[in-house]
């Protein structure tokens, strides 16, 4: 993944956590905006990660949300800082885990087989290979929906054969999702087999 695609997947990401922690305190996007003192419009780039912010801006959000800019930005509290850097987790990533973890020892007698199957997923270079894997695919996915999604705008006002060469290539890129999603999930399922053979 090139570094341009990086930064809009990391704006994208602090775009839903804006959005998540608008419409956590019961505002519209109008509201927000005139406490920024910003169009409306920006604040939905904001969100949707088109659109880069200043450092006035995220301190406002902080300031409004009551949230530190490591949050804001990362994902990733003060506290859960250095695990963060270590390992890029967030946050919602720890407190879900956590929240497995309470429930196993609540209800299982075995929790200490779920940390260990955790522990070895998180140390098996087969599995982050995997994840890997995954993450490209949702990329290679988000870019052919995106693609879908402009030639199905350009379908309407056209020409007889510009419309032939649109549905031309959007049943190519629908073939091309098939294939994608088809060879993400036999990747799954391969290792998710060789997970359950394993003796814990």
């Amino acid at each position: 993944m090139s570094q341009k695609e990086l930064n809009k997947e990391y704006l994208k990401k602090v775009g839903r956590r804006i959005s998540e922690l608008r419409e956590g305190t019961g505002i519209t996007q109008d509201e927000f905006a005139r406490f920024l003192g910003v169009p409306r419009t920006t604040v939905a780039k904001y969100e949707t990660g088109i659109q880069d912010f200043k450092s006035e801006t995220i301190i406002k959000m902080c300031d409004y949300f009551k949230v530190s800019a490591d949050y804001l930005l990362r994902g990733a509290s003060s506290e859960a800082l250095d695990v963060h850097r270590k390992t890029g987790l967030t946050d919602d990533a720890l407190n879900a885990l956590e929240e497995t973890k309470n429930t196993y020892q609540m209800y299982f007698t075995d929790a200490a087989a779920w940390l260990c199957v955790i522990n070895e997923l998180l140390s098996d270079k087969e599995f982050l290979n995997l994840s890997d894997k995954f993450a490209r695919s949702r990329c290679d996915w988000q870019k052919i929906n995106n693609e879908t999604i402009l030639l199905k705008n350009k379908l309407q006002n056209i020409d007889k054969d510009e419309y032939i060469k649109i549905t031309d290539r959007l049943n190519t890129l629908n073939d091309e999702d098939a294939f994608l999603r088809w060879k993400i999930l036999q990747a799954i399922e391969k290792y998710a087999e060789k997970m359950l053979e394993r003796k814990l």
